[in-house]
């Protein structure tokens, strides 16, 4: 599969989950919609994680998941293949995904309680 076609199921998303900031994306000059799109669809995938099932184990996986994910894209190893975390391998640095990691997953617990 080609990254532009990751981009666009990004972008499909974004327009599904969240069309406010969709449509603001769409204002933007298109050299900076990519990243954009790819950024908001990942918050969008870990955001709704804990609420995808109604049993706790599931949505504990997935929140691994994307944690494993984004500690892949920090370390540099070999990334899971998924539409959005290949585009966000390609654009993030290391740092980035570590501030990610550590703001995303640090109310993890507060999900558990």
């Amino acid at each position: 599969m080609d990254l532009s076609d990751d981009i666009n199921q990004c972008a499909y998303l974004v327009k599904q989950g969240d069309y406010d900031r969709y449509r603001a994306v769409m204002t933007l000059d298109p050299n900076l919609r990519s990243n954009l799109f790819v950024l908001l669809a990942a918050n969008i995938e870990i955001s709704r994680a804990p609420w995808v099932s109604n049993e706790s184990i599931i949505s504990e996986i997935r929140l691994q998941w994307w944690l494993e994910a984004i500690e892949e894209i920090e370390t540099s190893k070999s990334v899971r293949r998924h539409f959005v975390t290949s585009p966000l391998e390609r654009f993030l640095s290391q740092s980035q995904a570590k501030l990610i990691r550590d703001k995303a997953f640090d109310k993890l617990d507060l999900v558990n309680y």
